[in-house]
């Protein structure tokens, strides 16, 4: 696997952040780069970026400002040179494929003009001004990723700081605070490369209430009220809530009565969370491992893409043991330190929320739809004839370029080669005159899937090599796919080419897709490991899926 290449830029020795990512097991996965030396601004002006997959630039506020402390100049003049700093990092982030820039801090020691720090000539007005300022100009910027270091300030206290430490080797921070660094830039890692997690399944009793229904009743149970154990279910609750909205699919597993529960979850007063917050749910005696299995099944899920959470330990050494790529974080033993918990989780984290992002619990209640439609009929053709499916073919676009990064490094099953490329990369790929990148918006009488599907082109000659082919399980089994390389024989005519190649690279979950394409009518070279499609033979399309190009 192709490692991701990573470039520390700083004006202090950041080697304790930039090594923890050259330790196992992420030394794998990142190739870090030596720290160059040099100030910050001539590393901007003159290194050379080429195949920077992540560059994180940390400076002082000094080096930017660099009479800060004994600036008297007016707050204009200081943000000037923010600007033309801020300038050179939109450069940069064209260079790379995504830019990180931590925030400015102020030494805690630091009281400037002391209870007049805060007005215009103060050392802290002037810090907040330029960090206010860099928000500013970067915010829209989709490849820079902006880190508050102010909150891992107030997590680790004034010990981030320390005077010898910077006398001696001019290391600005201690460990423990490069440490939460570290946790933040590997959450930037993971959700731009697709490691997120999807789905959230929780347990009920002691889990999203107090007490345990089939004993308490409905009435007993603590939640909401005068009462600090209920106000912490209320909170935990609508974090809860709040984590569905972005877009994570929320699945109950729970040992419980199905009947009575669901009866709790609508009818209890101070019930935040409702049935239609869940897009599936096992809610019986059997065991939750099984249960979760299932409903990723269900949902066509990977199980590295779930969470469960539960208050007993015993269920979650269960599911540790039985689904090891499920993370099962520790829930803290009192309720009043799960709202806290549950926010601090950093596996959640996205890119950036897309319509599919906010609309996927409602995606999956129409799955469950077009299941029972499939009663009745006599083959699993005539019920894709039924759906009525719509095919939007589209080129990448600024417009569609954060669900298709998403889509490229999230899908494993239904990918051709699993390339991950972030969205800078992927934009700069789709803009060579021999490539052509179209994605699909699929939708049928149920709903719309949303942007399903990525075909990357090449003309090499005369053959066609298909760079990317990607496709949601969301769609799978439904002939989709077939479509796709339909599209694909489309544009083969239009660049009179031979051949169609289909590269096909092996992973450990992309089995789905070397099954699908061995059953197809295409020719397998197994030397090369390539399917192959003479355009000699017209490719079939089945009548019932329309087809149309976004003009």
């Amino acid at each position: 696997m192709k490692k991701n290449r990573v470039l520390f830029l700083s004006d202090f020795t950041i080697d304790n952040l930039s090594n923890l990512f050259k330790k196992e097991p992420f030394c794998s996965e990142y190739d870090v780069l030596d720290n160059p030396k040099g100030s910050i601004i001539s590393n901007l002006l003159n290194l050379n970026y080429e195949n920077i997959n992540f560059c994180i630039v940390w400076a002082q506020p000094q080096s930017i400002v660099p009479d800060l402390k004994e600036h008297q100049e007016s707050i204009g003049s200081l943000l000037k040179l923010v600007d033309h700093y801020t300038n050179l990092l939109k450069t940069t982030s064209k260079k790379v494929g995504v830019l990180i820039v931590p925030i400015w801090t102020n030494s805690p020691y630091q009281r400037g003009l002391g209870i007049n720090d805060l007005r215009e000539k103060g050392l802290s007005r002037k810090i907040i001004e330029m960090n206010h300022r860099l928000i500013q100009n970067l915010s829209d910027e989709s490849n820079i990723y902006l880190l508050d270091t102010n909150r891992w300030l107030s997590m680790i206290g004034p010990r981030s700081y320390s005077s010898k430490l910077w006398y001696r080797s001019k290391v600005l921070f201690n460990n423990e605070f490069l440490k939460k660094a570290f946790e933040e830039i590997l959450s930037v890692f993971n959700a731009t490369t697709g490691k997120s997690k999807k789905i959230l399944f929780v347990d009920l009793d002691n889990t999203l209430w107090g007490g345990i229904l089939g004993d308490d009743g409905i009435d007993n149970l603590r939640l909401g009220g005068h009462d600090e154990i209920g106000e912490a279910f209320i909170d935990f609750q609508k974090s809860l809530l709040n984590l569905r909205k972005r877009g994570i699919i929320l699945a109950i597993v729970s040992k419980n009565n199905e009947d009575i529960a669901l009866k709790a979850i609508e009818e209890h007063p101070a019930m935040i969370l409702k049935k239609d917050d869940f897009s599936s749910w096992r809610i019986n005696w059997e065991d939750k491992a099984k249960n979760i299995i299932d409903i990723l099944n269900e949902l066509n899920l990977g199980s590295n893409s779930a969470v469960f959470i539960d208050d007993s330990p015993t269920e979650r050494l269960r599911v540790q043991q039985a689904i090891p790529e499920v993370l099962v974080p520790e829930l803290p033993k009192n309720p009043m330190d799960y709202d806290n918990f549950l926010n601090n989780l950093d596996c959640f984290d996205a890119i950036e929320e897309t319509n599919e992002d906010s609309m996927r619990a409602k995606m999956y209640q129409q799955e469950s739809q077009r299941k029972i439609s499939m009663d009745g009929l006599s083959s699993m053709s005539d019920w894709i004839d039924s759906l009525n499916i719509q095919i939007k073919v589209s080129a990448l676009n600024k417009a569609n370029l954060k669900r298709a990064g998403q889509l490229l490094n999230k899908t494993n099953q239904m990918n051709l080669s699993t390339r991950r490329l972030v969205e800078n990369d992927f934009m700069k790929f789709s803009e060579d005159h021999n490539v052509s990148v179209l994605t699909m918006n699929v939708k049928d009488q149920f709903g719309d899937y949303g942007l399903t599907g990525i075909l990357s082109m090449q003309e090499k000659g005369d053959i066609l090599e298909i760079q990317d082919y990607v496709l949601s399980c969301r769609v799978l089994g439904r002939a989709v796919e077939d479509s796709m390389i339909y599209i694909a024989f489309l544009h083969a005519l239009k660049c009179k080419s031979k051949e169609i190649h289909f590269p096909f690279i092996r992973t450990e979950k992309n089995n789905p897709c070397f099954l699908f394409f061995k059953q197809s009518e295409m020719e397998y070279k197994e030397n090369g490991n390539i399917f192959s499609w003479n355009m000699n033979k017209k490719f079939e399309h089945r009548e019932s899926i329309i087809i149309e190009y976004d003009d």
